[in-house]
């Protein structure tokens, strides 16, 4: 399941980033 962790993580940081531009 690390690949999956890895994943997840990784989509929440863009989310994140795209979330921490626009504010």
């Amino acid at each position: 399941w690390n690949a999956y962790y890895g994943r997840l993580r990784d989509q929440f940081g863009v989310t994140w980033m795209l979330n921490y531009q626009m504010n």
